[in-house]
């Protein structure tokens, strides 16, 4: 099968579930969908849900489910970079952030390696190849040089990438840092006389 792009206009335009549209592919193509249903319980990629112990017919997608989709659908875009040169942007937007983890929080400044890949993954199919890698560390560098010194209010790496607010909503505090670069003079000093 080639390369397929659906849009939510599209969608709309037919008035059409993107739920109703996989289904139409699954049929189209003949798919065996209690073998295909099977499979993917055997593989851990999805589980039943239980009501009161009961399964209830419906579904969930597993952690694991959801990184092999996200895989699928990234390896298949061809505006994101190899994953050595992704690795490697990773690694140098980590060095650029706090160590330790976020106060107040259990969670890490600079996450994992692994997730750091997978957003920027997520940041260039959204995003093509418009941004470079320089332009991407000197945003990082810039947006963390602008709270000076003083982290309360800083995003996490993962989600100054790109983080998900609302529904189908996605906004990226590096997007806008590279977009908006020269156009403004950002001082979060106010944060320090916060109480």
């Amino acid at each position: 099968m080639s390369s397929i792009n659906i849009s939510k206009e599209a969608l709309n335009k037919h008035k059409t579930k993107i739920a109703n549209l996989f289904l139409l592919f699954a049929i189209n193509y003949k798919i065996d969908l209690k073998a295909s249903i099977q499979f993917l319980l055997t593989e851990g990629l999805v589980g039943e849900c239980m009501n009161e112990g009961k399964y209830n017919g419906n579904y969930f997608i597993t952690d694991k489910g959801v990184e092999k989709l996200n895989q699928i659908i990234f390896d298949s875009t061809a505006n994101i970079p190899d994953n050595s040169i992704l690795e490697k942007l990773a690694e140098d937007m980590q060095n650029l952030y706090p160590k330790g983890k976020k106060n107040g929080t259990n969670l890490y400044w600079r996450g994992s390696k692994k997730e750091i890949v997978i957003k920027l993954q997520g940041f260039y199919k959204r995003y093509g190849d418009q941004f470079n890698t320089n332009q991407i560390l000197e945003a990082t560098k810039f947006y963390i040089e602008s709270f000076n010194g003083n982290y309360q209010y800083m995003q996490l790496l993962k989600y100054f990438i790109w983080k998900i607010k609302g529904v189908d909503e996605v906004v990226s505090e590096l997007a806008s840092y590279i977009e908006n670069n020269g156009s403004e003079n950002i001082n979060n000093e106010w944060t320090t006389n916060l109480k």
